[in-house]
């Protein structure tokens, strides 16, 4: 009983030192408990470092671009700030801000449901207006792209193609939209039975970008996630089939699309997706719980490594290659770094 308490005398000085800004080299010692409930294995981690971002006012959207930046889109300053990574200390320090003024005319909007991020620039989404608007970096100005069927995810943004997730119920689609010809194509839809009767399920999904052709999709509350293998170089016009056991209608590219679903029990509720290398991180989190979860899984086969237990609700999370876990809370960013033990477990 004794040494249980001085754990926990650590390990709360641990985390209150991280809440002041300071670095945690050595964290507490790491114990694992298996929840059987959700079958997952916790990793009881204390954050390696913490900073506050004064300028930081209603996070909305926390990205990571595959070289390690971070990008955040502030709903309450309606800015795109952009965080730099000093490679040596993985201290964080802003860059550069961008502002999107409200309203209907050239690179406005009016409600962004999506931030897309690559090395090379910063997507937006706003079904609002029927607009995505892309912000190539570091320029000074945003070019704006007139979308049909309201865009309301953005999958991925490749040479001259935009893909997305439409609002507009029942078109529970993914589209591809050509930026040159301005033409439009339904390419995926994938809708279990069950989800008819309610609302659009991709509003309840995330996706990322595991690499140039393979698209991640996690599902909201079915426990579920999907790959979509080979997938950017063939767009074309596919269609699935209602049920849980997907069909591709369209003969040149059936052969080259790949599926694969896993279900698992710990996805209770997604409420962020990140991906690097060889992981997935999926924040998630059951609405009887106090606490939220960063559930690990392999991005090769899916199958789970572990997860990291958040004190508290509304977090987001970015994750940068394999090691470092990004986690935003209110206007701090507390480091992770990951052991390759703990995929191990």
């Amino acid at each position: 009983m004794e040494n249980k308490s001085v754990i926990l005398v650590i390990y709360s000085m641990l985390s209150i030192l991280s809440l002041l800004g300071c670095k945690n080299e050595n964290p507490a010692e790491i114990h694992f408990e298996t929840q059987s409930q959700t079958n997952r294995t916790v990793v009881q981690a204390v954050p390696n470092d913490s900073i506050k971002f004064s300028n930081i006012v209603n996070p909305w959207f926390f990205r990571a671009t595959p070289s390690g930046n971070l990008f955040i889109y502030d709903g309450g300053s309606n800015e795109i700030i952009s965080l730099k990574r000093h490679l040596e200390t993985n201290r964080l320090q802003v860059y550069k801000t961008m502002t999107i003024s409200m309203g209907h005319g050239p690179g406005e909007s009016i409600q962004i449901t999506d931030m897309y991020i690559s090395d090379s620039l910063v997507a937006l989404a706003d079904p609002r207006i029927s607009r995505i608007l892309i912000w190539p970096l570091f320029s000074d100005s945003i070019k704006t792209y007139k979308i049909p069927m309201r865009p309301y995810r953005i999958l991925s943004v490749r040479d001259r193609n935009i893909l997305y997730c439409p609002e507009s119920y029942p078109l529970q689609k993914i589209s591809s939209y050509d930026i040159v010809t301005g033409d439009t194509s339904s390419v995926i839809s994938d809708i279990p039975l069950e989800q008819h009767k309610n609302n659009n399920i991709y509003h309840g999904s995330k996706f990322a970008e595991l690499d140039e052709i393979n698209i991640l999709q996690a599902y909201t509350r079915l426990g579920r996630m999907v790959v979509y293998k080979n997938f950017i170089p063939f767009i074309g016009v596919y269609t699935i089939n209602g049920n849980l056991e997907p069909t591709i209608y369209n003969k040149e590219y059936a052969e080259n699309i790949q599926i694969t679903y896993v279900d698992h029990n710990a996805i209770i509720s997604c409420s962020d997706l990140t991906s690097s290398n060889n992981q997935i991180a999926i924040l998630s989190h059951n609405p009887s719980r106090k606490h939220e979860h960063v559930d690990f899984y392999s991005s090769d086969n899916l199958s789970y490594l572990y997860s990291i237990r958040l004190n508290g609700r509304g977090h987001k999370v970015a994750l940068i290659n394999d090691s470092l876990l990004y986690v935003l809370w209110q206007n701090w960013i507390y480091t992770y770094r990951l052991s390759d033990e703990w995929s191990n477990l």
